[in-house]
């Protein structure tokens, strides 16, 4: 397996380890070319953010290697391909992969763009607070194909207090959207602490509320601004 794989199982996790009436409201997440895949695909490389708008952040995803721990550095040690910064976040060979239908060995750019978005969406389920142990151990129950490597290092992501900033300074320009799409699919979006967690990454991210509207609306949630 590969860190794209995983984050197809961590969405999947995700939804079931939020609850039925995540899954009642908004389905199970769809990981083909009409779900989840296909969206971020879209939505990676000509951003509508406002790089003017965000703090300082990362150039490109060279730049989150340059500073990964000991953990993600390993799991990216065997991966010899290299491709450029050009086209941040995840190219159409995504796709395939998330459905388990490519063996080719990705990039490691694109493998860094989905340890970035497992982040993404292990911090936004902690966003209210309310993802207990038994919770957790029903997401990671969808990780059994993974390697030990790659299971240790979701649970690391657990252990990581919730840092809207911390995770918007590492998201290279190009990939706003996708790092906002994969929080907003970890949230049931029904509490105010998840409404202000996802205002204060838009902010972050430099999204304006009618990008963010247009997200929600893709993905087929209600909109966070009226």
């Amino acid at each position: 397996m590969s860190l794209f794989s995983t984050l197809a199982k961590v969405a999947v996790g995700v939804a079931i380890a939020k609850g039925a009436s995540h899954v009642s409201r908004n389905g199970m997440p769809k990981l083909g070319s009409g779900g989840i895949g296909g969206m971020l695909e879209s939505l990676g490389g000509t951003s509508r953010a406002n790089a003017d708008a965000r703090a300082p952040h990362s150039t490109g995803l060279s730049g989150l290697l340059a500073q990964a721990g000991p953990m993600l550095g390993g799991l990216l040690g065997s991966q010899a391909a290299q491709s450029t910064d050009a086209d941040a976040g995840l190219n159409p060979a995504f796709n395939p992969a998330i459905l388990g239908q490519n063996n080719a060995t990705p990039s490691r750019d694109q493998e860094l763009a989905a340890a970035l978005l497992l982040r993404a969406m292990v911090q936004a389920t902690m966003a209210d607070g309310t993802l207990d142990d038994a919770e957790r151990e029903r997401l990671m129950e969808h990780l059994e194909d993974a390697s030990q490597a790659e299971r240790a290092y979701v649970t690391s992501l657990f252990e990581q207090e919730p840092d809207v900033g911390a995770l918007a300074a590492d998201v290279p320009h190009g990939m706003e959207e996708q790092v906002y799409l994969v929080s907003l699919m970890a949230i049931d979006l029904d509490s105010q602490a998840e409404a202000q967690y996802l205002h204060g990454l838009a902010q972050a991210l430099g999204l304006a509320q009618p990008v963010v509207n247009d997200i929600h609306k893709q993905a087929g949630v209600p909109p966070l601004y009226a």
